[in-house]
């Protein structure tokens, strides 16, 4: 039977949902995050069932735990010999590592005995992210979305374009005319039965409800649903195809969508209800709010003497702006609220990539070259890594630095402009940084040094080759969002709380930090 009262969304609000707009009412964004990413890239390399306790070791530090390791109280940062002591049968797993004399990174089986000289290597964990960040747009082929690398483990997904595709073709009442009364409200939902959930733990005072034919009532709800099964299918590639689970947050922003998804880990998916928001909010620390997990959020805890979202609700506009001025001010209001407008946005740009080694004993002038080849090695392989994704940047500059105290302390540095000709590839990049490292050597006093680095910076938009999913942005889209990959990827739930200097570290650089640790700790030593 045909209802008669109307929905509470207008045929506007559908159209925005079909663009994609962070102004429709109706969206749908998912974050995909892999559990313990670090770890199950460990296990599954090792063919070890998940059920095996696992622990990513950096040194004589713990740097990532799958989820049956936890299950002992362990955390990351903690000793080799505590993990040890707490699960006696755990596998640890050693990070892989350039080494001096090879020409790639490698799991050595001597790599604790090789601590002075060896280089800590992301590389295999951004080889399986690529996989599935392509692995995710190949289960999405069916309409282009925007897909944002939020980490090297996290992906959002604006999936409002696609649903949009589905609430047509599955609900005739919403095919109209092609130029209707936009602001005419669309008709009610025609139910034959309730929604089915496929097993996601839904967030909302309907939650544990799925066979009630009024569960869903209005379209943003459908919308909801439609988005957890797409999200469930994509989360069951990833699964059979790359043996990774995953846990995803389904909801109408990505701020809510970024909590959602940890509240259902691992091997989860959660769903903020229309009405859930005001009390799944409220219940929220300040900290665990995107974009509160820093100096504002610590600012805004410190002003307001609390770190509870609920105790701020009571607070207006202008007193939040008297504190943290007027845009700031306004921004913590709504989004204390759960409103948040930012758009999933497939970054485009990265301000610098760098590549260091402190040495333990110095580096000796006549082995530099050596570790400025891994160097280049290393930074080509994040710039392949964003091609694959769809990017296509190149650097302007090159610049190498020597440090005669360790990687923080004083140093030189000298640089080259990259010609817009020359190719990016490590025989060109080779030859555009020799002269550089001849103007160090060529200096005895420089030598031995502590610290080399390497950094590629002013990377620039290259026009498009083929066809990706950025070709369906426009180009002025694409170039505002100078977003830095490398240096602004991680979230605060993906950083490295490091034991030694009590400091948050981004997941991009844990790896090089505690490198860093290791030479001021064998330095002081002797």
């Amino acid at each position: 039977m045909v209802q008669s009262r109307q929905s509470r969304f207008t045929y506007r609000h559908l159209r925005l949902l079909q663009q994609a707009s962070p102004k429709s009412p109706l969206r749908v964004i998912a974050l995909i995050d892999y559990d313990a990413f670090y770890a199950q890239c460990e296990s599954v390399r090792l063919g070890l069932p998940p059920t095996v306790p696992l622990a990513v070791q950096q040194w004589n530090a713990i740097i990532a735990l799958n989820y049956p390791a936890r299950q002992y109280g362990l955390t990351r940062g903690m000793s080799v010999d505590e993990v040890k002591a707490r699960c006696p049968d755990i596998v640890l797993q050693h990070v892989a590592t350039w080494r001096e004399g090879s020409s790639t990174w490698g799991y050595w089986p001597d790599v604790l005995q090789r601590m002075k000289t060896d280089k800590a290597a992301l590389d295999p964990y951004r080889l399986e992210a690529r996989r599935t960040m392509t692995l995710v747009r190949e289960s999405l082929t069916t309409s282009p979305l925007p897909i944002e690398r939020a980490s090297i483990d996290e992906i959002f997904l604006d999936l409002s374009p696609l649903v949009y595709q589905e609430l047509v073709a599955q609900h005739p009442e919403l095919q109209v005319s092609p130029s209707p009364d936009l602001d005419a409200h669309l008709p009610l939902p025609q139910l034959k039965k309730g929604l089915e959930w496929h097993g996601a733990h839904l967030l909302g005072s309907r939650a544990g409800q799925p066979g009630d034919e009024e569960s869903a009532r209005d379209w943003d709800e459908i919308a909801l649903n439609m988005g957890s099964r797409i999200v469930n299918q994509v989360r069951q590639d990833i699964l059979r195809q790359l043996k990774y689970t995953s846990s995803a947050g389904i909801a109408s922003n990505k701020m809510l969508a970024k909590l959602a998804a940890g509240r259902n880990k691992p091997n989860g998916q959660s769903v903020v209800l229309p009405e859930a928001v005001s009390s799944f909010f409220s219940s929220c620390p300040v900290k665990n709010i995107r974009g509160l997990g820093r100096d504002l959020g610590r600012h805004l805890v410190r002003a307001f003497q609390t770190d509870q979202v609920s105790a701020l609700l009571s607070l207006s506009r202008s007193q939040l702006q008297s504190i943290l001025g007027s845009e700031a001010g306004i921004w913590v209001y709504n989004v204390i609220r759960g409103v948040d407008e930012s758009e999933v946005v497939s970054r485009t740009h990265t301000k610098s990539m760098l590549s260091a080694k402190t040495f333990v004993p110095r580096l000796p002038a006549d082995r530099a070259s050596h570790w400025l080849r891994i160097f280049l090695v290393d930074l080509l392989g994040r710039i392949h890594e964003l091609e694959a994704e769809g990017y296509e940047l190149r650097p302007t500059t090159l610049t190498l630095c020597h440090h005669m105290n360790g990687r923080f302390g004083p140093g030189l540095s000298r640089q080259v402009a990259i010609s817009p000709a020359m190719p990016i590839s490590e025989t060109s990049l080779m030859t555009a940084a020799d002269p550089l490292l001849t103007n160090f050597t060529k200096d005895p006093k420089l030598w031995p040094c502590q610290g080399l680095s390497l950094r590629l910076s002013g990377f620039q938009i290259k026009p498009l080759r083929k066809r990706t999913i950025l070709s369906y942005f426009r180009r002025s889209d694409v170039a505002k969002q100078v977003e830095s990959v490398e240096d602004d990827r991680h979230s605060q739930a993906g950083s490295y709380h490091c034991p030694h200097c009590n400091r948050s570290i981004g997941a991009s650089g844990a790896l090089e930090h505690l490198d860093w640790h290791l030479a001021v700790q064998l330095s002081q030593n002797g």
